[in-house]
């Protein structure tokens, strides 16, 4: 009864919401700042982003797709179109609300999010078709959406350790990309050229593990995680790279959708248990 539930829930991009909702807060946390506003602005606008590229993606579709999340999306456009325009239309609400620079910062980076899918209204190659590109391209915005603009609305001086994360973030979303890369092995065109077709299954995948390595080895880096180690951190990298480890093409939709997509809430979630420990010392 609850499983069509919890495959909605993950199907109509909720739960990357929270995912990219997610690594805003943590940001905000390591940043000692809190914008409510921001954290909406970052949930409903990839509710919508996401929304809208999967309903482009399937517009010509005539045969039912094998990915099972493809599938779905098929027999569910209305409800796709209905959620992401609503939340679109949140998404702007809250973005009024932001700090001036902010706004318009996350505003290029919405542009950037649109370049991604457009050209495919078109029958036109967009960016997602130039090699290598799609990786750094994705790892790039969701870093400036979840680190950039909480710093600047922290008012956060650039120094070392601002850098450091910036490059620790965009490490963390590059091993959560690429498993996703190779579950649609199967599925992609040729003309993608990801980077499992490049280096194959073996190569990407150790790509990954090298980029959840470097997250993982950078929290120990004197001086970058004051006072302490973040040792809930580490254990949740740690069974991420467990995650990325075991990913091939054969494993189900919510191995990837649900599993590796979730390591951000995990990582909100355990951030939030460590402080209310904390705080009852």
């Amino acid at each position: 009864m609850l499983k069509p539930f919890f495959r909605a829930f993950v199907y109509s991009n909720l739960w990357v919401g929270l995912a990219v909702a997610s690594l805003s807060a943590l940001s905000m946390l390591r940043f000692d700042v809190w914008n409510t506003s921001y954290i909406f602005v970052s949930l409903f606008s990839t509710i919508a982003f996401y929304g809208y590229a999967r309903w482009v993606e399937t517009t010509n579709l005539t045969a039912t797709p094998e990915q099972h999340i493809a599938a779905w999306t098929i027999h569910h456009r209305t409800l796709i179109l209905a959620l992401s325009t609503v939340s679109a239309i949140a998404a702007v609400y809250f973005w009024f609300q932001l700090p001036s620079t902010p706004r318009w910062v996350y505003a290029i980076c919405g542009a950037l999010s649109g370049l991604y899918t457009v050209p495919s209204l078109f029958n036109r190659r967009g960016i997602r078709y130039l090699a290598g590109v799609k990786l750094v391209y994705i790892a790039l915005v969701w870093t400036a959406v979840t680190v950039t603009i909480p710093a600047l609305i922290a008012h956060v001086e650039i120094d070392r350790n601002l850098i450091l994360f910036h490059i620790e973030r965009f490490a963390f979303v590059i091993a959560l990309t690429i498993p996703f890369d190779i579950r649609d092995t199967k599925t992609d065109s040729t003309d993608l050229l990801t980077l499992p077709m490049w280096l194959g299954i073996m190569g990407a995948r150790n790509v990954a593990l090298t980029a959840m390595a470097f997250v993982i080895l950078l929290q120990f880096y004197p001086g970058y995680n004051l006072p302490t180690i973040p040792y809930g951190e580490v254990a949740v990298f740690l069974f991420g790279g467990y995650l990325v480890h075991r990913s091939h093409q054969d494993l189900p939709d919510m191995y990837f959708s649900f599993a590796i997509e979730g390591l951000p809430i995990l990582l909100a979630a355990q951030a939030i248990a460590t402080a209310f420990v904390a705080s009852s010392f």
